[in-house]
């Protein structure tokens, strides 16, 4: 465990030169009991460095409404007690690593959870984006498709279709604030991972967000990627066709519905990607009342991807949906003014434009 004082005097050497900072800090850590502080994974004997980072981040974490009673919290301490229990004490540096991990992740939670509370991310129109030939062929060959690849298969459909009617379909949509792509673990909104082959109609529904796709756990472990239809009138209404409800066109909604997603081979779109589109998705479908609040829910399967803990996600999101209002940050505090992007604006000039030039 460690002690007040250490923790006092830890806090008065290292942010000796920051006056302000330290005592912020030396207030917090007046503020703890004594239980509370023999709970932390550093001890007495760790170096004021340690021990300082360590009072930081609980700090930060207090002052950002994540306080020991919350659920986000109990569970990163539950992930360092693991560590703690597993490693011993000559291993605290291992420790300090996994904090510094958990609190990159916590940042970049926070600002999903609020872009998905608050509805920074809308649907789109249709035709609000074009195919570039560039990113289109990166993404065809990604799913295992050759330049002599006469038919593409629809990946929500399962039908084969000449390639020029297949789209390149993005996930994470053009126009949306590229500032957020990082933390959905990609770097351009690009990436073939961002990216679905679907005919058409499919595209444009899956942009106006009347249906998703919602990675899914299975009891043996593994994952799949479950087609959702969201609008009642594509399922029974005279919406029901994908095409035109012709001879050779009769693939319905409803025969797509709680299917898996068609992907050939080893690459698959980005789980984390489509966990956000399918929570603003199925928000949406609320807002608009196409389902009762609770009726369709979003497993953490999708924040299982590299970077994320998904039980760590899915605590911040239950947090962070159950907190008043007061403690939510704005839509427009969740990213500097100059990176966010309107939704009525395209994606940047010069990223278009090199794509569409290639």
């Amino acid at each position: 465990m460690v002690t007040k004082d250490r923790a006092a005097d830890a806090v008065r050497a290292v942010f000796a030169e920051s006056e302000e900072e330290k005592i912020e800090l030396l207030a917090y850590v007046d503020g703890r009991s004594d239980e509370e502080l023999a709970r932390c994974v550093i001890k007495d004997h760790d170096d004021d460095k340690t021990i300082a980072r360590f009072i930081r981040f609980k700090a930060k974490g207090a002052a950002a409404g994540q306080d020991v009673g919350s659920a986000t919290l109990k569970l990163v301490l539950q992930r360092l007690d693991e560590i703690n229990q597993q490693l011993g004490d000559e291993s605290r540096v291992t420790i300090l690593q996994r904090l510094n991990e958990i609190t990159q992740q916590l940042g970049d939670m926070s600002k999903v959870s609020h872009v998905i509370l608050h509805g920074q991310l809308q649907p789109t129109s249709s035709g609000s984006s074009r195919d570039s030939k560039c990113y289109r062929q990166q993404a065809l060959a990604f799913y295992g498709y050759t330049a002599g690849s006469a038919a593409v298969q629809c990946m929500v459909t399962g039908e084969p279709k000449p390639k020029d009617n297949i789209k390149a379909g993005h996930i994470f949509q053009q126009i949306w604030n590229h500032a957020l792509l990082p933390m959905m673990g990609i770097t351009s909104v690009h990436d073939p991972r961002n990216i679905i082959l679907v005919r058409t109609e499919v595209e444009a529904a899956f942009d106006r967000f009347e249906f998703t796709i919602i990675p899914q756990s299975s009891e043996d472990g593994s994952d799949s990627l479950e087609v959702f239809v969201l609008k009642p009138s594509l399922l029974t209404g005279q919406q029901q066709y994908i095409g035109t409800g012709g001879e050779s066109d009769t693939k319905k909604w409803i025969d797509v519905h709680k299917s898996l997603l068609h992907v050939e081979g080893g690459n698959r779109p980005a789980r984390r990607l489509l966990a956000m589109h399918a929570l603003l998705a199925v928000k949406h479908a609320v807002a608009k009342g196409w389902l009762g609040p609770g009726e369709v829910t979003v497993s953490e399967a999708g924040w299982a991807s590299p970077g994320y803990d998904r039980d760590l996600m899915r605590k911040y999101l239950a947090d962070a949906e159950s907190a008043p209002a007061s403690e939510s940050a704005p839509a427009s505090e969740s990213a500097p003014a100059s990176e966010s992007a309107p939704a009525s604006e395209s994606a940047p000039a010069s990223e278009s434009q090199q794509e569409e030039e290639q």
